[in-house]
């Protein structure tokens, strides 16, 4: 007999929602309802006793007793638990009763549907009446339940997206499945999940959702560290081609790309495509497989992967080139041969192969151009290796001599053009070389001071948030005996952590500053260094699991919401962006701790932090991604047409070349990756009204509702939820 999941629910536990409309003269409504949940108590209690030993008895009792709760004044809380109750009973029978189990379960569908008349949004009643709907096999109506609870819950949309593509896949209506995988993903690209799902959906039924965007898709999944998922759907476009004997050439560049981009250089895959005889594998799989080996090539004679072939686009960068794809498997197995024993002579030779490239290449623009990070990394690792080892690799100095020169030379050039990211990666490459030559033999303080400073100049260059080269600076200010900005760089560096959530490294490395005692006590740097403490202590409190914090009662969250007004205006010292970030950061933190019960609470938490990030023009982390998606949750949650709202999305970096955004969005940067999030303007309004709202009625006020039609919005005090009047 087919076991039954059913979840064990306490018959009071069901968080009935109360109507806030007493009148004048009688017993209040609260208190009605009280009265309503105290008879049904008695009876449950009673039959919870009785169904020891007689279910049957149990439920006819409670048959009886519905009648008794009509009587009272406000029966509909009565009839919803003991109308539940009934239905978890017959749920309970059917699991022992295989010859009358569908019979039993159609009854317990019954009663389950009569709570529903009277409290429709339930969760907990949802939630057992989609077992009773699965177990008779009722896949219609388990779509149905799931499409009213995206509306109902709409925190938990993508979630029943991705059930109702399961319950397609079972009908075997793979199409109508891709739809609804495609708007989980939509609804949260983030979650595991939901990649997963569109991948096994290509792996297993062969139905590619994304049609000609299926690499874009495949980097988004990689951006958001989803590397295996973002190879196995290029593995298995590369098999779709194949088997319909198409080009699969551009699929194979991508799948390296991004294996290399990962250093998972191994032939596993490839054998998984072509075959495990790798004799037979086409000619330009075979080359590319000789450089898994190690072995240094000439990269500029390679055949099938030379620039000069094909250019290609790419989802994340406009272009791809076959051949700058080669050049970071190159750059992958020097890095491998760097950390192993005896690989060092090795990993130059590799190192110095990519190098060589772009010397005798006589268009190293274009090279740039397809991959902006390869080269630099390479040119940096080389000099560091001759810095180190230099009579192995480098006695007279020449090697690294041409290589700065080089460096230099095309810098310059990269200035002529304007070329604003190019000219920040010679300078962080310059940098790193001088820095390296001041540590190890001393005389490249004055030159590394200079790269740096370039390279971190946001004026010119923009944005970066970069906590490694503002150290870096600081160490060279040390060097060259001018504390006050080694202290500057420093907090640079810390801020840098922080905006990336780095807490922990933030932390340490502000213990680390105040060790080297750069600051007088009670001077400006001295002053801002105390507040950068009491910043980093306020974040690690706001992400803990505090009972103060997560288990708010009125009186405790009006009190953290004034401590925290308070708090911001304590650090007027610090750049007030900066500022607004860490507390955007915390509210959002702290929000998401909160029940969903106390959903005002978590919606005015939700409006000032959304507030704060008016100013930004972009985030450092994916994780501000899910704080912004958190914030648009906890509005529908109480919305009354939540699909009516614009989705968040990201694009990549191709895609702002090519897209113009749309003014109904305000669009930021995650600045270390590539990625842009569009949040919809009109999230921005609802929470202006909300916050208007609050004030006007009292931070501690029940959640109003949020109607949107044609873009106005009205926010007004209604139980989202109400019982019927009987």
């Amino acid at each position: 007999m087919k076991k039954l999941k059913i979840i064990i629910l306490f018959i009071l536990g069901l968080c009935l929602p109360e109507i806030t409309t007493a009148q004048a003269g009688e017993m209040d409504e609260k208190a009605w309802q009280n009265q309503s949940k105290s008879v049904a108590k008695e009876f449950t209690n009673q039959a919870r006793i009785m169904r020891v030993a007689d279910l049957e008895g149990a439920k006819e009792y409670l048959r009886a007793r519905l009648e008794t709760c009509k009587d009272l004044s406000r029966p509909g809380p009565c009839q919803t638990i003991l109308n539940f109750t009934l239905g978890y009973y017959y749920q309970l029978d059917a699991q022992d009763r295989s010859d009358s189990q569908l019979e039993l379960l159609q009854t317990a569908k019954l009663y389950y549907e009569q709570a529903l008349e009277i409290y429709p949004n339930n969760e907990k009643v949802l939630t057992n009446y989609r077992f009773v709907q699965r177990d008779m096999g009722d896949t219609e109506g388990l779509i149905n339940t799931a499409q009213k609870l995206t509306k109902i819950f709409p925190e938990q949309k993508d979630e029943y997206y991705r059930e109702i593509g399961d319950l397609l896949v079972l009908d075997s209506n793979y199409s109508a499945a891709c739809k609804y995988y495609l708007q989980a993903y939509q609804e949260n690209q983030t979650e595991p999940l939901n990649c997963e799902r569109l991948v096994n959906h290509y792996l297993k039924t062969g139905t590619n959702c994304f049609g000609t965007a299926v690499f874009k898709f495949a980097y988004e999944c990689n951006e958001y560290g989803l590397t295996n998922l973002a190879l196995d759907v290029v593995e298995q476009d590369i098999k779709t081609q194949l088997k319909g004997d198409q080009p699969y050439f551009d699929g194979l560049v991508h799948l390296i790309n991004l294996m290399a981009e990962n250093g998972w250089i191994d032939a596993v895959r490839l054998q998984r495509i072509f075959g495990e005889n790798e004799t037979s594998w086409p000619a330009d799989v075979r080359e590319i497989n000789t450089l898994f080996a190690g072995k240094a090539p000439n990269l500029q004679y390679l055949h099938h992967w030379n620039s000069k072939n094909r250019i290609m686009e790419s989802p994340l960068t406009g272009l791809v080139s076959p051949l700058t794809v080669a050049t970071k498997v190159v750059y992958s197995k020097a890095k491998d041969n760097i950390y192993q024993k005896g690989g060092l002579r090795n990993a130059v030779l590799l190192l110095e192969s990519v190098v060589n490239l772009y010397y005798s290449n006589y268009d190293m623009d274009e090279l740039i151009a397809t991959d902006p990070t390869t080269f630099f990394n390479a040119a940096g690792d080389l000099a560091s290796l001759y810095h180190k080892y230099k009579n192995q690799f480098d006695q007279d100095g020449n090697k690294l001599k041409r290589l700065t020169n080089y460096l230099f030379r095309v810098k310059n050039r990269s200035y002529s053009k304007g070329d604003i990211k190019q000219i920040r990666n010679f300078h962080i490459t310059l940098g790193n070389i001088f820095y390296e030559q001041q540590k190890i033999s001393g005389g490249g303080a004055a030159n590394a001071e200079f790269q740096l400073r370039n390279a971190l100049d946001e004026d010119r260059l923009g944005p970066i948030v970069n906590p490694v080269l503002h150290k870096m600076l600081g160490d060279v200010y040390v060097m060259r005996s001018d504390p006050k900005r080694a202290s500057q760089s420093y907090m640079e560096s810390i801020q840098d952590h922080m905006n990336l959530d780095n807490l922990a490294k933030a932390e340490s490395l502000h213990r680390e500053i105040v060790a080297k005692r750069l600051t007088t006590n009670n001077t400006e740097e001295d002053q801002k260094m105390k507040a950068l403490a009491r910043l980093i202590k306020l974040r690690n409190y706001w992400e803990g699991d505090h009972k103060e914090i997560t288990n708010l009662d009125s009186t405790r969250f009006t009190q953290q919401i004034q401590r925290m007004e308070k708090e911001y205006t304590s650090f007027d010292l610090l750049d007030k962006k900066f500022v607004d970030a860490q507390f955007f950061k915390g509210y959002t933190d702290i929000a998401i701790r909160i029940p969903k019960t106390q959903a005002n609470y978590r919606q005015q938490l939700n409006s000032k932090a959304l507030q704060l990030s008016k100013d930004q023009t972009s985030f450092s982390t994916i994780k501000d991604y899910n704080r912004i998606q958190n914030i648009k949750s906890s509005f529908e949650f109480t919305s009354t047409s939540p699909t009516k709202a614009r989705t968040i999305q990201t694009q990549t970096k191709y895609d702002r070349n090519t897209k113009k955004d749309p003014i109904e969005f305000k669009t930021f940067d995650i600045i270390n990756l590539g990625l842009e999030v569009k949040v919809p303007i009109i999230l921005y309004d609802v929470s202006e009204e909300i916050t208007k709202y609050y004030r006007a009625e009292g931070i501690t006020k029940s959640t109003p509702t949020i109607e949107l039609e044609n873009n106005r919005i009205n926010v007004r005090t209604l139980n989202l939820e109400q019982p019927r009047r009987n």
